[in-house]
């Protein structure tokens, strides 16, 4: 169907032999068959096969989606700060001496947007400097320097097996593939070992939350990743945009559904306001503006671990920032006091939808949680 040299028909080597067969095919409807360009099958790809790698193109008309613009998370490397002593020191002199100084062209800060900015800006700076962000290892232990070896020589075999068709070459890249089995599966089995004796330590530690973790990434498999959902009457959205609009409806409707107790609240609340016991002298207690005592308090709160969202000020960078970032945000939970204006991230909560059970594109079988920002739940709970 498409002009190609006869080698690049066959998709199988008959062993033995330096024939080949054609028996791997691709099926395409008569819709989108007009679609199919080329097919093709590729001597060189080492697919660990005798089956030789069938390549396919197709053209299709795709639809413009605009994506929704994202920030990047930063994965921070916090446990510099919890567990060595002279690197939390050392960042939170670091973060002091940023603090105190000032914005160019600004002798003092007196909006609580910018002064919000200047406090995430110094600490986004002083962490990349002394801790920076988490590298992202992906089966370094089972795939070593030797196993890559390995495999760079099983493919330098196969490429002089296809160019010349001896038995020799024949017999030495069947060696190879052998070779390279037993190192890999060997690498793969000690990583196992590994884990489980971590797994086996964290246990008698005591340290479930790690314990739990590891867990999981062993026996959880492949996750598939679902990106559409389904409208109220089953129809399958793919959409970016309308995925966002299906969500938006259901937890607009979750969350603002009318509740049958509003009429005994109404009361409840009637009955509260003619209550002697709160005066105006409570009400005063309750209005003064946080002290310093008390935002130490609450920042000394915060727990570990805890996913920002779409914010990159995870917890630990505040919690362990020292003296410097508790008057900072101090003296800015005392502007917001006064000001009554708060930062515009502040006023944000990203709504993670968690899937519980049932099917996976069903909006109903999914719990939302609530991303705010650390340094606002901080404020929200001192006042």
């Amino acid at each position: 169907m498409f002009p190609h040299k006869y080698i690049h028909f066959g998709t199988w080597r008959i062993p033995g032999s330096n024939d080949i067969n054609h028996i791997d095919h691709v099926l395409a409807t008569s819709r989108h068959s007009s679609s199919v360009i080329d097919v093709r099958s590729c001597r060189g790809p080492n697919c660990d096969s005798d089956h030789y790698l069938v390549k396919l193109k197709v053209r299709e008309r795709v639809a413009k989606v605009q994506k929704t613009p994202r920030r990047k998370t930063r994965r921070w490397d916090v446990k510099k700060l919890q567990k060595d002593t002279a690197q939390r020191d050392k960042y939170q002199k670091a973060l002091d001496l940023k603090l105190k100084q000032k914005t160019e062209g600004e002798e003092e800060i007196e909006s609580a947007q910018k002064r919000w900015e200047h406090l995430e800006q110094a600490i986004k700076v002083v962490a990349e400097e002394i801790i920076a962000e988490t590298k992202y290892k992906k089966n370094e232990e089972r795939f070593d320097e030797e196993c890559a070896t390995y495999v760079r020589e099983e493919n330098k075999a196969k490429q002089k097996m296809l160019q010349k068709g001896t038995r020799s070459n024949y017999e030495k890249n069947q060696e190879r593939r052998r070779e390279t089995y037993r190192i890999c599966k060997g690498r793969k089995r000690e990583n196992m070992k590994k884990q489980l004796k971590e797994i086996n330590q964290l246990n008698q530690q005591n340290e479930r939350r790690k314990f739990y973790k590891s867990v999981n990434i062993i026996t959880r498999g492949f996750q598939p990743i679902m990106s559409g959902c389904k409208w109220k009457d089953g129809r399958t959205i793919g959409e970016e945009g309308k995925i966002l609009e299906r969500w938006t409806e259901y937890f607009t409707e979750m969350l603002n559904e009318e509740r049958e107790d509003k009429d005994d609240k109404e009361d409840y609340r009637r009955n509260l306001i003619r209550k002697p016991d709160h005066g105006l002298e409570q009400l005063q207690e309750i209005s003064k503006e946080p002290t310093r005592q008390e935002i130490r308090h609450a920042i000394q709160r915060m727990r570990n671990n805890r996913d920002p969202g779409e914010y990159t000020t995870v917890a630990e960078l505040i919690k362990y920032g020292g003296g410097g970032v508790v008057d900072a945000v101090h003296e800015l939970t005392k502007l917001v006091w006064t000001t009554e204006s708060m930062p515009q991230e502040w006023n944000t909560g990203i709504i993670c939808p968690i899937y519980k059970k049932g099917e996976k594109l069903e909006c109903k079988n999914y719990r939302g949680i609530t991303f705010l920002n650390n340094t606002y739940s901080r404020y929200s709970q001192a006042s």
